[in-house]
């Protein structure tokens, strides 16, 4: 019996032993046992040991505990910020507490490095260990650049030669570049991989942008290049007055000679001289001050350092106004026959095409000098001439004097004038008789004349024969 009684003892121990373990894991499981939560993060996120993510990336948490002490909350919290109650996935922010007035609202988190704190806590009270996890949050897209490699000027859009290499250069701090597309003169969009280079004229634009390792997109950007291979084309403009005789080229003093450059990517630099004188910067239109002919030299170089070759311009300087000499002229006066007519001749010694301007007596307008006038009276005439420039001559006075021939009294008409008058009006009066006479006898035609009645000899009458009468001689 006392083997039994053994048995009873120890199996009243065992009994004993077991109900303590039950009532244990029915308060709280295996003791000193706690939840164990787990995290997990949505797209889009980048990278391992340090996660990045933005605005749109989702963390879900899940704990699991003995099924007999269910798990009862689940917490987390970003950096210093206070605890949260998981109620579901939440983003990058945070939710500031409010005291009275409208619910909290969350605050996004700032773009860099965040620590994510969670854990766990059982229906025993049980509390895991705060777990943590290096979160960067990152929502800017990247920023890219151009770079030229080669001549290259910026104005109002990007000079280049055609040789001049263009690339894509992004940055990004957050998760790192993923691509860069771009397109240009109606090409689909391609990712970037090789510098870019272009030919032909006009203006041509492309369009680019870079995007991250979370699909961060940055906005089109655009570049506008202009291709550029020539030197710039150099011409001496010349302002008024202005004249050509013969091969030569006239102006006066006066005279605006201005440089005229056609260049696309714009002018560094431009120079001209005035004979064997020093180069000197063109700043805008100049004269030429002395008399006499003179050469002109010009150059240019633009942005890209294209120089242009050198040109030049042979001009004349006449600032000398034009002589008018009177045919006949003695003593300051001209004598002239009635009738006949005064000469006025113009010299110049530059530009030339000049033209003479007269007056007779006090008439107050000006005559232009083509045909020599007619002088019949004793008169004066006054004249001055300009040449193709401008020059003017000082007005000159001559006296002319009227000699021969019958000289009418001052305001009589010449009876010349008269004969003429009266030739024309006896023409007239002529014609109009003739054209009066001629219609009158269309309109009266002469009366047609009588018919005479010429009787027919019967075809068998004989016809009679006439008597011849004889004459005595």
């Amino acid at each position: 019996m006392p083997v039994r009684g053994h048995f009873k003892a120890a199996q009243t121990i065992s009994l004993c032993i077991i109900a303590t373990l039950f009532i244990c894991v029915i308060q709280g499981g295996t003791a000193g046992a706690a939840p164990v939560t787990t995290l997990s993060i949505s797209e889009p996120k980048f990278g391992t040991d340090t996660v990045y993510v933005n605005l749109e990336t989702l963390f879900t948490l899940t704990a699991v505990d003995s099924l007999l002490a269910p798990v009862s909350d689940i917490w987390y919290h970003w950096d210093s910020y206070n605890y949260t109650k998981y109620t579901g996935p939440f983003n990058a922010a945070v939710e500031m507490p409010s005291t009275g007035g409208p619910p909290p609202l969350p605050i996004d988190l700032e773009e860099g490095t965040h620590i994510l704190y969670y854990n766990s806590t059982d229906s025993t009270g049980q509390t895991e260990p705060a777990k943590t996890m290096a979160v960067h949050v990152d929502n800017s897209p990247p920023i890219t650049q151009v770079i030229f490699d080669g001549a290259h000027f910026s104005g109002d859009c990007e000079y280049l030669e055609s040789g001049t290499q263009l690339s894509l250069v992004s940055s990004e701090t957050g998760a790192g570049v993923a691509e860069i597309r771009y397109s240009f003169g109606g090409r689909p969009e391609t990712v970037f991989t090789t510098p870019l280079t272009f030919s032909g004229n006009g203006l041509q634009t492309v369009l680019y942008h870079s995007v991250d390792n979370l699909g961060n997109r940055e906005p089109d950007r655009t570049v506008i290049v202009s291709v550029d291979d020539d030197a710039p084309e150099v011409h001496i403009a010349l302002g008024t007055p202005q004249c050509t005789s013969g091969s030569s080229t006239f102006v006066a003093e006066s005279t605006p000679i201005s440089l005229d450059i056609v260049e696309i990517s714009g002018v560094a630099s431009s120079s001209c001289r005035i004979d064997s004188g020093a180069w000197t910067a063109y700043t805008g239109p100049f004269t030429l001050a002395s008399e006499g002919e003179h050469t002109i030299a010009a150059r240019a170089t633009d942005n890209l350092g294209h120089a242009s070759s050198e040109i030049s311009l042979t001009l004349k300087v006449d600032s000398t106004a034009p002589a008018v000499t009177v045919g006949g002229l003695e003593n300051g006066e001209v004598s002239l026959v009635y009738g006949n007519p005064l000469y006025l001749n113009c010299t110049d010694s530059g530009a030339g095409n000049c033209v003479v301007y007269y007056r007779l007596g006090g008439d107050p307008h000006w005559n232009v000098y083509s045909n020599p006038p007619i002088i019949y009276n004793t008169t004066s005439v006054q004249y001055y001439a300009v040449d193709e420039l401008g020059n003017t001559a000082e007005t000159g006075t001559v006296q002319i004097l009227v000699t021969g021939g019958t000289v009418p009294p001052t305001g009589w008409v010449s009876w010349k004038l008269y004969l003429g008058i009266a030739l024309i009006a006896g023409g007239v009066a002529i014609a109009a008789l003739t054209f009066m006479y001629t219609r009158g006898s269309q309109e009266e035609p002469p009366e047609k004349p009588e018919r005479k009645t010429v009787r027919e000899r019967p075809e068998n009458r004989p016809a009679k024969k006439k008597k011849l009468r004889k004459r005595n001689y």
